[in-house]
């Protein structure tokens, strides 16, 4: 769907994590089975720590499975762990077996079918190493899962306490709403609509994540993405969420016609603006978001139903970014905030080029 480098920084920092945190692993066994000064046993876990961090990453962070939606958070745990499981197994025991065969001046092969591979599978700590490897992977799933139903960076922002004492940020907020969601509301039924909803943010999620966007929450048919600065107007990223979200239902609208009988379009608001970011709550706590900026970006959501207009966007933001070649603005009207100023709204379109005779 998207190039390689979706949210690269992102998922290379957790990638980067996992594997640190599978060399620790593969290393600690060595110590807790007191066989620290054995050069063999270092290699091995190293080797064991290494590549299996390497495949639960790219697992984890690089291979979405789209089956997963339709199961619970323990199924996909479980799932997941067994995945791991059987993976772990062979792993294991191909790097076990080549480090012996070695060590016993043996043909790989001819050791497979000695004893000696006989004692490593059930005389010795084989199936503990397995047991050890898999709690190590079941964590990391379990931490995964858990981060991203809470939302990007929330628990990690939780562990630190970054937002314990209230801060004040400067970000871009994007407001995306269904159009005609009433109207679809009654031809689907609340069921049908649920799960329109649905697939719908499930299906606009990697546009998102690939333009650095932090998903805030979702409001009905209305979810609410914010960027900090310098993520949102590199490569004016927050605008063009917008359009890959666009390209992503378009490219699923056949999907969308057999299923609902209609293919969902969206409009969109952008401002940016200070805002005070901290933790409330102390049973479901969450992070939250204040200021007038959440008020003004939401009247220019509105504003695009008025006007017409699929996408509007501040002025303000617009002075701050460099806007690609690919995207022409054009002026559409205005809204004023408390203070009483104005502020004039744009909207962006893509740039149609034609090839020459």
């Amino acid at each position: 769907m998207f190039p390689i480098d979706i949210h690269t920084i992102n998922r290379e920092g957790k990638a980067l994590v996992i594997v640190i945190v599978g060399i620790i692993a593969g290393l600690l066994y060595p110590l807790l089975s007191k066989e620290l000064g054995d050069p063999y046993a270092m290699v091995n876990g190293l080797l064991i720590g290494v590549l299996g961090s390497l495949y639960v990453a790219m697992v984890e962070l690089y291979i979405s499975d789209p089956h997963n939606r339709k199961r619970g958070f323990l199924a996909r745990i479980i799932r997941k762990s067994l995945t791991y499981t059987i993976f772990f197994v062979f792993l294991i025991l191909l790097v076990l077996s080549i480090s012996r065969s070695i060590q016993a001046g043996l043909d790989y092969l001819e050791y497979l079918t000695s004893e000696a591979f006989y004692n490593l599978v059930f005389k010795e700590d084989f199936h503990i190493i397995v047991l050890y490897t898999l709690l190590f992977s079941t964590g990391i799933i379990f931490v995964n899962q858990l981060s991203r139903k809470m939302g990007q960076g929330v628990l990690w922002n939780f562990i630190t306490g970054k937002y314990h004492n209230p801060r004040e940020e400067e970000r871009i907020f994007m407001l995306l709403d269904m159009k005609d969601s009433t109207s679809t509301a009654e031809k689907l039924g609340d069921l049908g609509f649920s799960n329109l909803l649905n697939d719908f943010f499930y299906d606009i999620t990697p546009a998102i994540i690939h333009t650095s966007g932090v998903i805030y929450r979702y409001v009905g048919d209305e979810v609410v993405v914010s960027w900090r600065m310098q993520q949102g107007l590199k490569n004016a990223n927050c605008i063009r969420t917008s359009f890959l979200a666009k390209l992503v239902i378009r490219r699923q609208r056949e999907k969308y016609l057999n299923t609902y009988g209609l293919v969902p379009d969206f409009r969109c608001g952008f401002h940016y603006g200070p805002v005070v970011v901290g933790q409330i709550g102390d049973v479901k706590s969450q992070i939250a978001f204040s200021g007038e900026v959440m008020y003004l970006a939401s009247m220019i959501e509105s504003q695009c139903k008025s006007d017409n207009m699929e996408n509007l966007v501040s002025g303000d933001l617009l002075k701050r970014m460099s806007l690609p070649g690919i995207y022409d603005m054009q002026p559409v009207s205005s809204i004023v905030n408390r203070a009483g100023k104005k502020i004039d709204l744009y909207t962006i379109t893509e740039v149609s080029f034609t090839q020459p005779y």
